[in-house]
């Protein structure tokens, strides 16, 4: 939890501020591609078919559609942020997970997708980093070393409601409260590759993968499947570190991608 800035995770005191939840935020992007508050990708750029452009947008909650009059997240949903703290925290957890689940749920009011998105055209805008300025250190976290990032440079918004709506939220929370959450997110999606003590959250985070609600995954099969999604940039960043001038990267991914998918294929086929 260290290399994300979450050292002592869960946090009890409010010492926290949006400079550590957007390097904390940043650093799970850059490192384990893990979009908590904001998601960011390469894209197509609209303007110019044979550029890409840094894409903003919509996290995944996990949640799916999901939504009533009751509550915006699912039963399941508020047990496991539960059962998490209870694991990892040595003492009381109880008013420490329901802050996490108040998060949860502010973020599900603001989203319009949530983790499944529709395209729209008129719903993205090419527009200046400056115009959502609060962004930059994110940006510049998960780009360190890799591009400067500066208010004038031009970003693919595809959620401008959700980036607009998400900053009055963040200022109305905690710090630690905000960080106790991602540190939950960052457990949640790690926990097909932990012991058995984080066999419920596992379960979920495999749903999540392959579709199928299982308990009995053994964790040699988990950590396959958790390899299976990483693959690609796993073999992109081998082939740029052996060799720095990339050519084509457009062709090299689209193979990588290919034999993800051949990968995948082998894996559901196997006689396990």
């Amino acid at each position: 939890m260290g290399s994300f800035g979450l050292r002592g995770w869960p946090f009890v005191r409010d010492t926290k501020t949006l400079v550590h939840v957007w390097k904390t935020a940043g650093l799970l992007l850059r490192n384990i591609g893990l979009a908590t508050l904001v998601s960011i990708d390469l894209e197509a750029d609209p303007d110019n078919e044979n550029r890409y452009i840094i894409a903003l947008g919509e996290p995944s909650l996990l949640i799916g559609q999901y939504g009533s009059k009751d509550s915006l997240i699912p039963e399941w949903y508020s047990m496991a942020v539960t059962t998490c703290f209870k694991v990892f925290t040595s003492g009381k957890y109880v008013e420490t997970a329901k802050r996490v689940r108040d998060f949860s749920i502010r973020l599900a009011e603001i989203t319009a997708n949530r983790g499944h998105e529709e395209f729209t055209v008129d719903r993205y805008r090419v527009m200046q980093v400056k115009h959502h300025s609060n962004l930059l250190q994110l940006l510049n976290t998960v780009f360190n070393n890799i591009t400067v990032v500066h208010s004038r440079m031009k970003v693919l918004v595809k959620s401008e409601h959700y980036l607009k709506s998400l900053k009055p939220v963040l200022h109305a929370v905690r710090g630690m409260d905000i960080l106790n959450y991602l540190g939950f997110r960052t457990l949640l999606h790690v926990s097909p590759l932990l012991p058995d003590q984080a066999i419920d959250l596992a379960t979920i985070q495999m749903r999540e993968i392959t579709g199928i609600s299982r308990r009995s995954w053994p964790r040699w099969r988990r950590c396959l499947r958790m390899f299976e999604r990483v693959a690609p940039s796993v073999f992109l960043h081998a082939y740029n570190l052996s060799n720095r001038q990339l050519k084509n990267p457009d062709k090299i991914w689209r193979l990588l991608n290919e034999i993800q998918a051949s990968f995948v294929l082998a894996l559901s086929s196997a006689p396990w």
